[in-house]
């Protein structure tokens, strides 16, 4: 049966397709004295609906670092196994104490220095991705986290800094060894924060400095981008932070947070 007005039932997320899209449609009745005397009706595009939820919540983030990790556990059990077939057994002793001591290390520093793990596993989570990809990052041994400012939360925290270090990642990925560098800290003195990630990427020009942060614009030739830094942006005003962004042409880019 049609849905009207006159039924005074609200319906949400309804799936509708019109000319091959997914919408999501709601429709509320509207009351007058107790009247209803019409209805508010909003549709949204699923498709950009479930996108934008994936970064609220982190779960692309996590399944990427999955995924990474998976995927070199793999390509180092590969090499172990080709020495031992080689009877090659002192180099297969020597390269597993040297990539266990390595991950152990990052660990170590991330669980001792960074007190909010879902942090901790997003920045270890990177690291391993930019290994994977040849990419060598730099995680300042300076850095610290005891707590959360109060102006924000893991979610928001973890969608700046996830999307400052995969901008950074996707900037330098592909390019030559001496180029793919990234560096991040994150820093907390006296109740403020502070994110700083760089790299050595082509850097953004001085007509994209303002644009960077708009949803939608990005500089790679894809419909699917453009929305990461765009979050960032909308969670740092929210949080009344600040963003500093530094970037010179073939040199490479720099973004400061700053909270609290």
């Amino acid at each position: 049966m049609p849905w009207t007005a006159a039924s005074g039932v609200a319906v949400y997320n309804e799936e509708r397709t019109v000319k091959g899209n997914m919408l999501l449609l709601n429709r509320i009745p509207i009351r007058v004295k107790g009247k209803i005397v019409g209805a508010v009706s909003t549709m949204r595009d699923k498709t950009e609906v479930k996108k934008l939820a994936e970064e609220l919540t982190g779960v692309k983030s996590f399944i990427e670092a999955l995924r990474v990790q998976n995927h070199e556990h793999m390509n180092k059990l590969h090499t172990i196994a080709g020495m031992i077939q080689l009877k090659r057994y002192e180099e297969a002793i020597d390269y597993i104490f040297e990539v266990t001591e390595e991950q152990q290390s990052m660990s170590q520093f991330l669980s001792k220095n960074v007190k909010e793990y879902s942090i901790a596993g997003l920045m270890l989570g990177k690291y391993s991705r930019s290994k994977e990809l040849k990419i060598n990052m730099e995680i300042d041994k300076k850095s610290n986290l005891e707590y959360i400012p109060a102006q924000l939360d893991s979610t928001a925290l973890g969608i700046i800094l996830g999307n400052l270090l995969e901008n950074a990642i996707e900037a330098v990925r592909g390019l030559e060894e001496e180029r793919r560098y990234i560096y991040c800290q994150i820093t907390q003195k006296g109740g403020k924060l502070s994110i700083t990630v760089r790299d050595k990427g082509p850097g953004i020009s001085s007509d994209n400095l303002d644009k960077i942060f708009v949803k939608g614009f990005s500089t790679k030739d894809s419909e699917h981008r453009g929305f990461g830094l765009a979050l960032v942006r909308q969670y740092v005003d929210m949080a009344q932070g600040k963003i500093t962004v530094r970037s010179q042409l073939g040199i490479g880019t720099e973004m400061v947070v700053e909270v609290g």
